[in-house]
């Protein structure tokens, strides 16, 4: 990754915005899943006299999959809007069709990935018996960082061909 950043300075200032994205993404989707997961358990205690029924997990994906999937349209939503803002902006400061490839392709997918995360993340700590809402955000953040750079370097590596 270093030669490409050296070889491709123009790639370098759009690092921080991109890790920036994918932590605000995911943490936005994670607390909007908490809340609803909070909600829904709430509806499933009061619906079974406090007692929680075998096939929580039925009713937890019944009442989950339309949020679930609205947060996907959401996050595609937003990518495709931001990847468009700032592939233009790119394409401004740095007139390379290149740069302008990667910085909107990789906007789109942090903003998928960080949302997949978001609800994922939490769900990790509830089956491991950790209270989600002390726990999902530092580890969201870092991970989406991490698979923000991810993304972007190898699409970098795929549109400037240095594989």
């Amino acid at each position: 990754n270093e030669g490409l950043l050296e070889r491709e300075v123009s790639l370098a200032p759009y690092i921080p915005m991109l890790m920036s994205l994918g932590g605000a993404t995911g943490s936005q989707t994670t607390l909007l899943f908490l809340e609803k997961h909070l909600t829904a358990m709430q509806r499933i205690s009061q619906n079974s006299g406090n007692r929680l029924s075998r096939d929580v997990f039925a009713q937890l994906w019944f009442l989950f999959r339309p949020f679930a999937i609205s947060q996907l349209w959401t996050g595609a939503g937003v990518g495709v809007v931001l990847g468009v803002a700032a592939g233009l902006w790119s394409l401004l400061l740095e007139r390379q069709i290149g740069v302008f490839i990667v910085v909107s392709f990789s906007q789109f997918f942090i903003c998928i990935m960080s949302v997949i995360c978001g609800m994922g993340v939490p769900i990790v700590f509830l089956q491991l018996g950790y209270d989600p809402a002390l726990m999902s955000i530092p580890m969201l953040t870092t991970l989406c960082d991490v698979l923000s750079l991810s993304v972007y370097f190898i699409l970098a590596h795929i549109v400037f061909g240095a594989f």
